[in-house]
């Protein structure tokens, strides 16, 4: 199964990969965060890291990273002396965690989902542990860190109709992708049942609420 998934995803990037082109020549912020999602991440930083096992936090973007600050700042609360690496795959969610950079010991871009590259970040890096926010199932992400026995939790977990609609059409795989991770807690019930309807195992589901509703407006 992950075969097929593999080779979906190069195909998708041989098919498109003038439009890619063309962000990475004209688009600078494209630019600035490509060398990254291929895994080459800057060399100060990794010195920085290497030997300390960060906690690896995963945002997409800017709500799911506002998000993360709250459990960040209870983690550098609680463990003080645990580096806490983030990652983001939009511009706009590493700029909200460049705001904050003070509860992070690095920032960076999450790597494409291609089995050598996800393996050599999660080298690079060597986190103790994996925190996704919200619906980032990135499957081959998640399986080397099954297969390099470092725990991955799914924080404030949800799923939408249509990605539930999606996911049933891949069932078996899913299951797979699923049971990868170490917890996924759910922000309710009915995101829980979606999570067990798409293959997830029961022992792995939990419902702990909404992380938004404990975040305070300025």
């Amino acid at each position: 199964m992950y075969f097929f998934y593999n080779l979906i995803l190069i195909l998708g990037v041989l098919l498109s990969w003038p439009y890619w082109l063309g962000l990475i020549l004209f688009t600078p912020k494209y630019r600035a965060n490509f060398a990254q999602r291929l895994g080459y991440y800057p060399l100060e930083l990794v010195h920085r890291l290497q030997g300390k096992r960060p906690i690896w936090l995963h945002a997409v973007s800017v709500g799911e990273t506002m998000a993360a600050l709250l459990i960040v700042k209870q983690l550098k609360a609680q463990h003080p002396e645990v580096p806490i690496l983030i990652s983001t795959v939009t511009v706009t969610g590493n700029q909200i965690a460049q705001q904050n950079e003070k509860y992070f010991d690095g920032i960076i871009y999450f790597p494409l989902d291609f089995p050598w590259i996800v393996k050599k970040a999660l080298h690079l890096f060597q986190p103790r542990l994996v925190m996704i926010m919200e619906t980032e199932l990135w499957p081959n992400f998640l399986r080397e860190c099954n297969k390099s026995k470092i725990p991955s939790i799914l924080i404030n977990g949800r799923l939408s109709d249509k990605s539930v609609h999606r996911y049933r059409k891949v069932k078996p795989f899913m299951t797979k992708v699923t049971s990868s991770v170490t917890y996924l807690l759910m922000q309710s019930n009915v995101d829980a049942e979606r999570m067990l309807s798409i293959g997830a195992p029961q022992t792995q589901v939990q419902i702990t609420g909404n992380i938004k509703f404990d975040i305070t407006p300025p």
